[in-house]
């Protein structure tokens, strides 16, 4: 009997033994194979009253991975709170997508240098909320958030956590600081400069010896331009931001080397060398004019907004083989022509560039300028201030309103 317990308690330690070592071995792959990047804010809750605007510094760690992009989609009570503004911090610094709110939700898509991509832990932001009501809520990260790291073509997040809104009517404990930046300083952005001044140069990545970067090759089109009337669309330089597998790059003042009258459109196009970028798969471009938001497009022929994460693209080194990507269908949107420095865009068309171009067509509506002048109100090109240029805006505005990204 003795010999029988002493067996079923060996054979029962076995088990014991055997169940915890594949518990330590799964739980030891699982720390040597999960990377990715977290997302939180830089506290757990911020108290508030109504009325009163605080700063929230939202956080992202890294870990073992270095990341390119974020694309950014916050959640909130529109009732409780308003989300007054978004700064990208150094790391991410490029806005590959000017933040949107619509109803409860904020979408914002950030980027780095080409040649700093950023592995560790900083701030990624910082939103400014004010307090509407005497309501509690919160802010979380939607479901739809995406980070890209460099050599992983899969959605690089792996957790998040949201911050808890504590409002009342009365005077509330003053708020922590969002930590000062301590990440390895970055490129700075580019300065936005229209076409009537000296363009600042613009550093465009180089190729690495030995490698051969990718070729875009395209066709575009500016909206509500008449190609039958259109002497002042001459020149008008673009943007462009490629994004593909944990990389990126940004080309300024490309100007199409050909333009022609395709039925009721001027087309424009050219081959673009992307020096720096060797992505040929899964490419996305973002397109922006110097009176026009910035435009996604991830496939061929798009004929409206491309609401998806990256793109559908396959590129070349070779510019006589990579194929010519049409873009036409999805014409670029004009009314961007001002911000908070007169005549400067800010990536975004609000009652600002409506002001704009309605001054520009009450005190400056003149007889027709010369072929080529450029005008930062004149949305048609047709070389004047006319209530046509309003009309567009009025339309351009109606477009973004009805589209969440």
């Amino acid at each position: 009997m003795i010999k029988k317990i002493i067996k079923i308690s060996i054979i029962s330690l076995g088990l014991i033994a055997a169940v915890w070592l594949l518990k330590f071995s799964q739980d030891n792959r699982n720390k040597a194979t999960v990377s990715g990047t977290t997302l939180s804010f830089n506290k757990t809750s911020q108290s508030g009253t109504v009325g009163n605007e605080y700063p929230l510094g939202i956080i992202v760690n890294t870990d073992e991975d270095t990341i390119t992009a974020a694309e950014l989609h916050l959640k909130y009570d529109a009732t409780a709170i308003d989300i007054v503004s978004f700064t990208p911090g150094t790391i991410l610094p490029v806005i590959l997508t000017p933040e949107n709110h619509n109803n409860g939700a904020m979408t914002v898509t950030l980027g780095s240098q080409p040649t700093t991509p950023f592995k560790g832990t900083a701030i990624l932001g910082t939103l400014k909320i004010k307090i509407k009501t005497a309501k509690n809520s919160s802010i979380s990260f939607a479901s739809t958030t995406q980070i890209a790291a460099v050599g992983k073509n899969n959605n690089d997040l792996i957790s998040s956590t949201g911050i808890d809104i504590v409002a009342s009517t009365s005077t509330s404990p003053t708020s922590t600081p969002i930590p000062t930046q301590t990440s390895p300083t970055s490129t700075p952005i580019p300065t936005q400069t229209s076409p009537t001044s000296t363009p600042i140069p613009t550093p465009i990545p180089t190729d690495v010896p030995g490698e051969s970067s990718s070729v875009l090759n395209y066709k575009i089109a500016f909206a509500n331009v008449n190609p039958n009337d259109a002497s002042c669309v001459v020149n008008w330089p673009l943007q462009f931001i490629v994004l593909a597998n944990g990389q990126s790059a940004v080309y300024n003042n490309i100007v199409p080397s050909n333009s022609e009258k395709t039925g009721s459109q001027l087309v424009f196009s050219g081959s673009l060398r992307l020096n720096g970028f060797y992505q040929t798969n899964n490419v996305a471009v973002f397109i922006k004019g110097p009176k026009h938001l910035q435009m996604k497009y991830g496939k061929n022929g798009q004929s409206g907004a491309y609401n998806q994460a990256g793109g559908e693209l396959t590129l070349t080194n070779d510019a006589n083989t990579s194929p010519v990507y049409d873009f036409t269908n999805y014409p670029i949107i004009p009314g961007d022509v001002s911000g908070d420095t007169d005549g400067v865009q800010d990536g975004m068309i609000n009652g600002i560039d409506f002001t704009y171009v309605k001054d520009k067509v009450q005190n400056d509506h003149v007889a027709p300028a010369a072929a080529g002048t450029y005008l930062q109100a004149d949305l048609d090109g047709n070389c004047q201030y006319n209530t046509n240029d309003v009309n567009i805006l009025k339309i351009s505005l109606q477009t973004k309103q009805d589209q969440l990204y």
